[in-house]
């Protein structure tokens, strides 16, 4: 959700308001029910460690941390942290040619088993190797690749980042353009 780890986690911050003291703790799902303490202590005012969530033993999951000040405010922040030890793995990538804005596109199509950042790595003859990177956080996505590739053979791969910070590559996927294919979708040689 929020953010991951993919293992032990120093959480820092600076505690003010006039809080005696503060209480780290962490629970499991989005809302849990039963809390877990991680540190008690005095605040110094200054951006300090307010505790490490030591992850072993834990199951990979969705974790909430709650920050309670105690004394003064008594306020509560709360943070959605997924667990997350594996790197994301491809479910499917391929290269189709789509009709985008009236005019015919190549794009990279690929799902992932985990939310990830990704970018698509192109290698085509005669052109500078070009690095598209997607926008988005999700598990399937679509990206355009480069106008005017050239007749002969483009390479693509794919890096993509999950949460954790955990990546994984694809195989290259080789594909030919050959003129006859590209006249037929109205693109040009």
């Amino acid at each position: 959700s929020g953010f991951g780890v993919s293992g032990d986690a120093d959480v820092t911050g600076t505690v003010t308001g006039g809080a005696s003291g503060y209480r780290l703790e962490w629970g499991t799902g989005t809302d849990p029910v039963l809390w877990t303490l991680i540190r008690q202590e005095r605040p110094t005012g200054r951006l300090q460690m307010l505790g490490r969530w030591v992850v072993s033993g834990l199951p990979d999951s969705v974790y909430t941390l709650r920050l309670t000040l105690q004394g003064g405010s008594g306020a509560e922040g709360r943070a959605v942290v997924r667990l997350d030890r594996t790197p994301p793995v491809f479910r499917w990538f391929r290269v189709t040619a789509r009709l985008d804005s009236a005019r015919t596109r190549f794009f990279a199509e690929w799902e992932t088993d985990d939310r990830t950042f990704a970018a698509l790595h192109v290698r085509s003859q005669g052109l500078p190797d070009a690095v598209l990177d997607s926008p988005y956080i999700t598990r399937q996505h679509a990206l355009a690749l480069p106008d005017g590739l050239p007749e002969g053979t483009t390479t693509v791969h794919l890096v993509a980042r999950n949460v954790s910070g955990l990546s994984a590559q694809s195989s290259d996927t080789s594909f030919s353009l050959l003129g006859e294919f590209l006249s037929s979708f109205g693109l040009s040689k």
